[in-house]
């Protein structure tokens, strides 16, 4: 990750699947950062972008909380960014990708990334689109 302050360019935000599809990769659940800008820039997306009905609601605890999951995937779409401006990041958008068997679960990622990652879409945010790859 490039050195510096966090500081995405507005028109990025956040960027997934973006106008390539076919130029992507799957999510790197491996990107962290307890840098204060970073987290200031999730909990503002957090805040102001994600519904109650998005985020609340009942269910099993995840291993990791929702917000940590946001830090990865904005930490990730930020690096492949970074690699190049246009890198796309797939994730898959079925709720059945993400069982207990699946890369997601083994990475303590959960399916609400996925009403997150529409939600985050719905307000503009994001690009989304339909890759041809399924990385589940």
């Amino acid at each position: 990750m490039a050195s510096g302050p966090f500081d995405p360019p507005v028109q990025l935000q956040i960027l997934l699947i973006q106008r390539y599809p076919w130029h992507s990769r799957p999510i790197d659940v491996h990107k962290w950062s307890d840098h204060p800008e970073v987290v200031q820039f999730v909990d503002r997306v957090w805040e102001e972008y994600l519904p109650e009905e998005v985020i609340g609601g009942r269910g099993p605890k995840p291993k990791m909380a929702f917000r940590k999951q946001l830090r990865v995937l904005i930490l990730d779409l930020y690096v492949a960014w970074l690699e190049d401006p246009e890198l796309c990041i797939g994730v898959s958008m079925s709720v059945n990708a993400w069982n207990t068997n699946s890369r997601y679960n083994a990475l303590h990622l959960s399916k609400k990334l996925v009403p997150i990652i529409q939600s985050l879409h719905d307000k503009g945010l994001i690009d989304l689109s339909k890759g041809p790859l399924s990385w589940s």
